[in-house]
C-alpha cells in the first residue's frame, strides 16, 4: 500500500496522532501523513482531528474540526458501483492500477460533521454526510449515500445500509435497510427490512419510515414500506408488516396494535435524555 502512495506531500507529524491547525488541511495524494494513516489528495481535514492507526480517508472526504477517527477505521471507502478499476483487473482487461487510481476516480463527497467519534473497525462509504456531534460505536457500517442529521447515536455494530435518511438527535442499532426514512429523535434498536416479494434484492424498494419520537425495541421487526406513527412504540421482538398509528403500542409477534397506549404519550414534553432513561 505504501508504494502506491509516495507521490504528493508527506504530512506525518512529529508529535505522533493528532493534527492541529488553524486552517483546513487539504494533501495533495494518497499520503501516510502518520504511521498507517492514508489521506486522499481531495480529502479536508479540520482542526484538532485526531487519528488512530491504520486509517484510511478516501476520496473528497471532509472531516470535521475536533473529530476523533480511533483505528482500523475506513471513511469515503469506495461503494461496489465504484470499483470498475478493480473489477477491470481481476477480468485482466486493463494492467493492474495503484490504489491512487481507484482514489481518483471517487467523486462523491463524503462528510463527517464537527465533534464527531468513529470508533474502531467501522466503515463509511462515500456519499455520506453526517451532521456534527456523530457518535459512532465499534464496527459500524454505513453504506454509500446515506444522511444523518447531528448528534446521533450508532451503536456497536449497528448497519444503516445505502440512501437511508436519518434524523437529528436518533440512536440506532441492528439494521436499517435502503432508503429507509428516520425522522428526529427516533430509537430504532431492532431490524428495519425490505418486504423481499420476489425473492430477489429489494433496494429498489422503499424502506420503513419512522416518525419524530418513534421507537423500535429491542429485535423487533418493521418489514416493508410502512409508517411508524409519531411517538409510537414498537415494542420488544414485535413483528410489524403494517402502518402503526401515532402514539400506539405494538407487541407481541401477531403486531396487535393497542392505540393510545405508546408510553412515549406520558413524555411528550420531555427531553430526549430523558426518554432515553425511560
Amino acid at each position: 500500500m505504501r508504494d502506491s502512495c509516495n507521490t504528493g506531500l508527506d504530512l506525518r507529524c512529529n508529535n505522533a496522532r493528532s493534527i492541529e491547525s488553524g486552517d483546513l488541511m487539504s494533501v495533495t495524494a494518497m499520503v501516510e501523513i502518520l504511521p498507517t494513516v492514508f489521506v486522499s489528495r481531495e480529502a479536508r481535514v479540520g482542526n484538532s482531528v485526531h487519528f488512530g492507526r491504520n486509517v484510511r480517508i478516501w476520496g473528497p472526504t471532509f472531516i470535521g474540526a475536533g473529530s476523533v477517527i480511533e483505528d482500523n477505521v475506513q471513511v469515503g471507502h469506495p461503494s461496489p458501483t465504484q470499483f470498475p478499476i478493480l473489477q477491470a483487473e481481476v477480468n485482466g482487461s486493463v494492467p493492474p492500477q495503484s490504489i491512487d487510481a481507484l482514489n481518483y476516480s471517487l467523486d462523491s463527497q463524503t462528510v463527517i460533521g464537527a465533534g464527531s467519534i468513529i470508533r474502531s473497525g467501522s466503515v463509511i462509504y462515500s456519499g455520506v454526510r453526517t451532521g456534527p456531534g456523530l457518535d459512532c460505536a465499534h464496527n459500524v457500517v454505513i453504506r454509500e449515500n446515506c444522511t444523518l442529521g447531528q448528534n446521533c447515536y450508532l451503536r456497536v455494530g449497528a448497519n444503516i445500509l445505502k440512501e437511508a435518511t436519518v434524523g437529528d438527535n436518533a440512536r440506532i442499532s441492528g439494521v436499517v435497510c435502503d432508503k429507509s426514512q428516520l425522522g428526529t429523535n427516533v430509537s430504532s434498536l431492532g431490524y428495519l427490512l425490505h418486504y423481499y416479494r420476489n425473492g430477489k434484492g429489494g433496494s429498489s424498494d422503499p424502506g420503513p419510515v419512522l416518525k419524530d419520537f418513534a421507537v423500535v425495541g429491542r429485535a423487533a421487526c418493521v418489514i416493508g414500506a410502512v409508517t411508524i406513527g409519531e411517538r409510537a412504540y414498537v415494542g420488544a421482538g414485535a413483528v410489524v408488516t403494517a402502518d402503526v398509528p401515532p402514539h400506539a403500542l405494538v407487541v407481541g409477534q401477531n403486531s396487535r396494535v393497542m392505540p393510545g397506549k405508546s408510553p412515549l404519550i406520558i413524555l411528550q414534553d420531555a427531553s430526549i435524555d430523558e426518554i432515553a432513561e425511560f
